[in-house]
């Protein structure tokens, strides 16, 4: 992911801990589903591959990134957005009820 990228990332996690659909955590929401092979809201707390980390300034970079977020960096990357695949942001479909 581009700097952006990590950005928007970071924001839509966050975006998930302010709902109340999600787990009020960072850790909460980054490890829902954990357990259920491929059914987890981040692929890698879920595959069954061991995580190593390959790329030091990379890890380095995100990890700045994210303390910037959780100290209150302003970003609206995302508008909102709780969800992502592919570069592509978005908020889940709120249904309402039709009279």
């Amino acid at each position: 992911e581009s700097v952006k990228g990590q950005f928007a990332v970071a924001e839509g996690i966050l975006n998930r801990v302010e709902s109340a659909r999600y787990p009020d955590t960072v850790c909460g929401v980054s490890n829902q589903g954990t357990g259920r092979k491929y059914a987890c809201q981040f692929t890698y707390t879920c595959d069954g591959h061991p995580e190593h980390i390959r790329e030091k300034k990379a890890w380095t970079r995100v990890g700045q990134v994210a303390r910037a977020m959780l100290d209150g960096a302003p970003s609206n990357v995302t508008a909102g957005a709780t969800h992502y695949h592919t570069h592509h942001f978005y908020r889940q479909p709120v249904r309402t009820a039709q009279r």
